[in-house]
């Protein structure tokens, strides 16, 4: 019994996490009017809830297991671009480097 309401309450948390994830940027971003983050954020939920539905399709297509690698490593690779480029930026701001470009 304990087992089975554990189970079905962590079958709930999970879902209610996944749709607040989903919810929570559209609300702050139509409320502060940031457009193009709004356009970023559907683009990505659009692309990833496609390649989602290609993933759980029975017979499985043989190009989906591809798909699904090239989509998240180029999601990694731009996350980890972003932060070395930002990384990059503020260390060049502490070490008074950008003032060369004014």
């Amino acid at each position: 019994m304990f087992v089975c309401l554990f189970v079905c309450l962590f079958f709930l948390f999970k879902l209610v996490t996944l749709f607040q994830m989903w919810v929570v940027p559209l609300y702050f971003t139509t409320k502060l009017h940031w457009w193009r983050f709004l356009v970023t954020w559907f683009i990505f939920s659009v692309v990833t809830a496609f390649i989602s539905f290609r993933a759980t399709r029975k017979p499985l297509d043989c190009t989906t297991p591809r798909l699904v690698y090239k989509w998240f490593l180029l999601l990694y690779k731009i996350s980890y671009t972003t932060g070395i480029v930002g990384y990059t930026v503020v260390m060049f701001t502490l070490f008074g480097i950008n003032l060369i470009f004014r």
